[in-house]
């Protein structure tokens, strides 16, 4: 039962570390995604729209 209980919290977290890894991901994505319309001639990104 103790060991059943480690795996458990072990992988809970494991899956808080892949959560906030993935949120970087995806901040990161839309950070150079609003860059790239500067280089394909389009609009802007909207100022609430950008990630800091």
């Amino acid at each position: 039962m103790k060991i059943v209980l480690l795996v458990l919290a072990a992988l809970a977290l494991a899956s808080c570390g892949a959560a906030k890894a993935a949120r970087d991901t995806g901040m990161i994505f839309d950070k150079y995604g609003c860059l790239a319309r500067d280089f394909n001639d389009q609009p802007p990104c909207k100022r609430d729209e950008m990630p800091s």
